[in-house]
């Protein structure tokens, strides 16, 4: 029971850790995003466009895994339905925000890609996605706690039934990891360069 939280949050963090550290910059590099900036559409609606489209794809994915290890698997857990349909746009739309800060790092699609490949190896062994974070070493546990996904588990572990805590404690961490995923965002519209260097 533990683990299957876990799969859904590895996919959606997937799902949004990728969605602008390498769609952005592959974009970047075959000029698409030069030629919009010549079209009214501007680039806090552009990104929030494919933003939108990954939400869609994030919660289909979701639901098509519950469906499955429900069927073949007997996995019946007590979900919140409405917390966890609000939580899975959320929690994508905070890793959209960590992959916005490693476009704005990397210098290629490439680049970008192989960071968040490092970065979602790391998150998911010292974040508690698969086992809980307090059978790790301490430095490991340090270094979770400074991770979104250490949170985005935890939440998918609470809304799941898997996992106690308290109410405010979970709305606080959603509320915050909610509002720096959309600074990071709006940084990379605003601040982050659409042409190459």
């Amino acid at each position: 029971a533990y683990m299957f939280p876990g799969i859904i949050a590895v996919g959606v963090m997937s799902s949004g850790l990728f969605l602008i550290s390498s769609s952005f910059l592959h974009m970047k590099e075959r000029a698409v995003l030069k030629r919009l900036t010549a079209t009214p559409m501007g680039k806090v609606e552009f990104l929030g466009g494919l933003i939108t489209t990954r939400l869609v794809l994030s919660v289909l994915s979701a639901l098509l895994t519950l469906l499955v290890g429900r069927l073949f698997l007997g996995v019946s857990l007590p979900i919140h339905w409405v917390w966890f349909l609000v939580y899975l746009p959320l929690s994508t739309l905070i890793m959209a925000g960590a992959g916005a800060l490693i476009a704005m790092i990397g210098k290629t699609s490439r680049s970008a890609s192989q960071i968040a490949s490092l970065l979602m190896t790391l998150m998911m062994f010292v974040s508690g996605v698969y086992f809980p974070v307090e059978l790790l070493p301490t430095y490991f546990r340090a270094a979770g706690r400074v991770l979104p996904a250490t949170y985005i588990s935890r939440g998918f572990r609470f809304i799941m039934g898997v996992e106690t805590m308290s109410r405010s404690a979970f709305l606080m961490e959603t509320a915050l990891l909610t509002l720096l995923g959309l600074a990071a965002i709006w940084a990379a519209a605003m601040k982050g360069s659409w042409d190459l260097e």
